[in-house]
């Protein structure tokens, strides 16, 4: 079964890829308690958004993949930037490879590492402002699972991320029903929910109006008014939270959302800014 990232963490994992397979076979799923989910606190107009004025939202999103990404890549990018209705322009931006993948304000930036067995798959930091407003993201595809599947799973991954980091949440977290063939889904079947569906579409034109014959009106990049030690205490934060999921309250994370297959932390990083990481787990 299929994760991404929301941070959520728990058990041992032994994996079963079946070679180079989109499907998982014979896989042991999370072992969640389902009595200690945490329904989502950020629905409707409470979720956080990229600044925008009415007629869609331009951001620019930084390619600092590995080349073995470039299709699939140009594939997720293209589906975001296409939509039906069509709310998003996306401007690519290639980069050196970058497994740290360090925050870019006004952008969102995918990486790819081996960040070992760490039991996510993919992960967004999204950095927020005092007014809900999204500042920066990252995207990290995790190799170490993901060099032993196929490409189905890369592309409803990175999807997956990009689709948080757009500020989406999830279009259903009911693993056991029908599938809605949207990557936003939680899912199994890869290969067939590996695109955004209308239903995503339509909830960025709510967030952020309809492109108009793809003429944006320019909205000037936010400043980054973080000082060094609050971009500092963002990089140990989020280090301590990987390493240590499990006592991560300890470092001033809270478990805000929590399903079988992913896990949302938060944390007040200071000077009124937030950080929220979601991870789309794997399984174990």
């Amino acid at each position: 079964c299929a994760s991404v990232a929301l941070v959520f963490f728990t058990g041992t994992v032994e994996l079963d890829f079946g070679g180079d397979s989109d499907e998982l076979t014979n896989a042991t799923l999370i072992n969640i308690n389902i009595n200690a989910n945490i329904e989502d606190p950020y629905k409707g107009e409470d979720v956080p958004s990229w600044p925008a004025q009415g007629s869609g939202l331009q951001v620019t999103i930084i390619n600092a993949l590995t080349n073995e990404w470039s299709q699939i890549f140009n594939l997720v990018t293209e589906d975001w930037d296409f939509g039906d209705p069509d709310a998003v322009t996306i401007l690519s931006e290639n980069s050196e490879p970058d497994t740290a993948c360090g925050q870019s304000t006004g952008k969102i930036k995918v990486c790819n590492g081996d960040y070992g067995d760490t039991m996510w798959r993919g992960l967004s930091e999204i950095v927020v402002d005092g007014q809900d407003q999204i500042v920066s993201s990252v995207v990290k595809m995790n190799q170490f699972y993901l060099s032993r599947m196929g490409a189905a799973v890369w592309q409803y991954t990175l999807c997956h991320e990009i689709g948080h980091s757009l500020g989406l949440q999830h279009t259903d977290e009911n693993f056991e029903n029908i599938d809605l063939r949207s990557c936003m889904d939680y899912t199994n079947n890869f290969k067939r929910s590996k695109h955004p569906d209308e239903t995503n579409y339509e909830t960025l034109v709510s967030m952020y109006g309809a492109v108009s014959n793809r003429r944006l009106r320019s909205v000037s990049a936010q400043e980054d008014t973080r000082s060094n030690y609050i971009q500092k205490k963002h990089t140990e934060l989020v280090e301590k939270l990987l390493e240590k999921r499990e006592i991560a309250h300890l470092f001033g994370w809270r478990l805000i959302h929590k399903k079988s297959y992913g896990e949302e932390y938060e944390s007040v990083v200071g000077s009124g800014y937030r950080l929220r990481v979601h991870l789309l787990l794997t399984e174990h």
